[in-house]
C-alpha cells in the first residue's frame, strides 16, 4: 500500500509498472501509478512513500494513460503512456526511447 502525501488524490492507486534503480543495491522502487497519474519513488527496504510526481491532464508534469517507465544508462526516468504506444504501431519502433 503506498501512503499518499497528496491529498489531491482522488483514487485508490494502482500500480501498473514497476522500476528498480539502477545502483548497486537497489534503494529505491519507482512506482507508475496508473489510475492516479504519479511516478512514486519508494525506499525499497521500508517501503516507504518517498515523493510522487505528475497528476492527470495533458500538459507538461501531467499524464494520459501513464502506464510503462523506464531508466536509460544517465539515470533519466522516461514515461510512456498507453495513449503513445498506439502510436507506435506500424512504425517499427517499440517505444519512443530507441
Amino acid at each position: 500500500m503506498i501512503k499518499r502525501r497528496r491529498a489531491d488524490l482522488a483514487g485508490n492507486g494502482s500500480p501498473w509498472w514497476l522500476l528498480l534503480s539502477q545502483d548497486k543495491g537497489q534503494k529505491y522502487l519507482y512506482v507508475a501509478d496508473g489510475l492516479d497519474e504519479v511516478i512514486w519513488t519508494l525506499e525499497r527496504d521500508s517501503g516507504r512513500t518517498l515523493s510522487g510526481f505528475g497528476r492527470l491532464g495533458h500538459m507538461a508534469g501531467e499524464f494520459t494513460f501513464l502506464h510503462t517507465i523506464a531508466m536509460n544508462s544517465k539515470g533519466d526516468l522516461r514515461e510512456q503512456e498507453i495513449r503513445s504506444l498506439y502510436e507506435l504501431i506500424g512504425t517499427g519502433k517499440r517505444s519512443y526511447f530507441e
